[in-house]
């Protein structure tokens, strides 16, 4: 029998996690069926926003990480996981913490649920900075392509639970490499900067906009129900000139496209099939965009066969 004063010192060791520490209780279906107040607090959503919602919601990299073979095989022996998460806030921050993700067993021996605790790190400052320079492009400040990865991996687990398709564009500037010899690389810098900049204004792309490499540029579309629109208005960005420093520029760009499921099941396949795409998209000149067709890999540049 727990004793009066035993009650009330857990009652306070509650009451101190409950305001320090971030926790959730999340069901087989990927949904919040529990949050504390400190949770709620960090990610700007109140508790009637995010029960019952799937943790999807923060466009969070944890269908990622739980779906990992070594994780899975963690959870089966009962045994938690530990490392690093990364979850959007309701103002569309990217928050990144330590997280323990602890399996509850029924008396069966069948996952129930998952509990997970969230901590952010004590230098807050300095941990979100590497953060950043970890995952971002350094020129742009786009998220790069060690960020890519994750945002994919996790946006294809995301598609899967909500039964739609992904859309992977794969975007090249046309002659940038001539703009670069004959105006410098500063001048070819600040490009880069401005268009990645112009992208973010379209709402539906932005925060989904990578810097691959050079002048490539990956955007990330969950549903393709209006993916010719979305396709044009994209384009529709480089029919007004870019102003850098006394110069202007009237640039067009090549887009190749892939899908999940349709062209594969893993980030790698469906950035080189959109690679491909952008390739032959090339050919046409202008600003124009392609559909990945397997017939598109019989002809394919050198750097794609390596």
């Amino acid at each position: 029998m727990m004793h009066d004063h035993n009650c009330e010192e857990l009652m306070q060791l509650k009451f101190a996690l409950e305001q320090s520490v971030m926790m959730v209780e999340i069901n087989r279906d990927g949904k919040f069926i529990y949050v504390n107040d400190c949770f709620c607090r960090n990610t700007e959503y109140s508790r009637k926003e995010l029960i019952s919602q799937d943790i999807q919601l923060l466009d969070s990299n944890f269908y990622t990480v739980i779906s990992l073979r070594e994780t899975k095989e963690l959870m089966e022996k009962g045994e938690k996981w530990e490392g690093d998460i990364y979850y959007k806030t309701k103002n569309g921050e990217v928050v990144w913490v330590e997280a323990v993700i602890v399996p509850v067993i029924n008396r069966d021996g069948q996952l129930k649920k998952l509990l997970a605790i969230f901590t952010e790190k004590t230098d807050k400052t300095d941990v979100q900075m590497w953060r950043n320079m970890a995952y971002h492009d350094e020129l742009t400040n786009l998220p790069n392509r060690r960020m890519l990865n994750l945002v994919l991996d996790s946006s294809i687990v995301g598609s899967d639970k909500q039964q739609e398709k992904l859309a992977i564009l794969f975007m090249d500037i046309n002659y940038f490499k001539k703009i670069n010899d004959t105006y410098g690389h500063w001048i070819g810098d600040q490009l880069l900067k401005a268009v990645g900049e112009r992208l973010n204004r379209i709402a539906f792309i932005k925060d989904r906009i990578f810097r691959q490499s050079g002048d490539e540029f990956i955007i990330l579309l969950q549903g393709i129900e209006n993916l010719d629109n979305q396709l044009e208005s994209i384009i529709s960005l480089f029919c007004q000139p870019f102003h850098i420093d006394s110069y202007s520029f009237e640039i067009s760009v090549s887009i190749g496209v892939s899908l999940y499921p349709d062209h594969g099941n893993n980030h790698d396949l469906l950035l080189r099939y959109a690679d491909i795409a952008m390739f032959h998209s090339k050919s046409r000149k202008g600003n124009t965009y392609l559909l990945y067709h397997s017939s598109m890999s019989s002809e394919l540049p050198s750097r794609l066969t390596r």
